[in-house]
């Protein structure tokens, strides 16, 4: 995506770079899951994960809701590009300049560290024991059980699922509003499909 190809530059800047963020976020993702999370369950160094479930914990945490939540902030970006795109072509390129989305991109990165300082403080990492699929030891880690920690997991949670219900919503009208006009450009097409495929995962 950050290589000068002719194919990905000539996807209009605001999709690119979104789409750019999104796998740089799910790339985090994967890592705290295949170094953490996978290992840790399956019993793999099962001292190290136990003695430092303290901070780990919050790592397993800051992965499953902010970084988990930046990534539907993204679905819900390209989905509102893609319906301008075809809503209002003429204004759309003046609308999302690249110093507009840049500071929107920022804005959604900053959200996301702002809600990872309680996990920071005065959220604790925890870690709970239990029989892994291979019949060992495995260890599951987790922040320690608190109404803090309860209202901090559901307003997030409950935030990530109206975004989700708004992405799919923006993409119903994009549907809509595709079916209604006979003479869509080909790379206004390929770029909403493309949008929809990978927000549908």
């Amino acid at each position: 995506m950050l290589h000068n190809e002719a194919k990905i530059a000539s996807l209009e800047y605001a999709f690119r770079i979104t789409l750019t963020n999104l796998v740089f976020a799910n790339l985090l993702y994967c890592i705290i899951f295949i170094l953490i999370q996978e290992p840790a369950s399956y019993g793999a160094f099962l001292n190290f994960y136990k003695n430092n479930s303290w901070w780990l914990g919050r790592v397993v945490v800051m992965q499953s809701i902010p970084l988990t939540l930046v990534t539907t902030y993204f679905h819900v970006l390209i989905a509102t590009n893609r319906l301008s795109a075809l809503v209002c072509p003429t204004r759309h390129g003046r609308l999302w300049t690249e110093r507009f989305v840049m500071r929107l991109l920022f804005a959604l990165w900053a959200l996301t560290i702002a809600l990872c300082i309680p996990l920071i403080y005065p959220i604790e990492g925890n870690h709970n024991v239990f029989i892994s699929p291979i019949r060992n030891i495995g260890v599951e880690l987790d922040i320690q059980r608190s109404q803090f920690g309860f209202i901090y997991q559901g307003v997030t949670m409950v935030a990530a699922g109206l975004l989700n219900v708004l992405a799919f919503l923006l993409y119903a009208c994009i549907g809509f509003r595709m079916s209604r006009i006979k003479n869509l450009p080909r790379s206004t097409i390929t770029a909403t499909l493309s949008a929809i495929l990978v927000s549908s995962g």
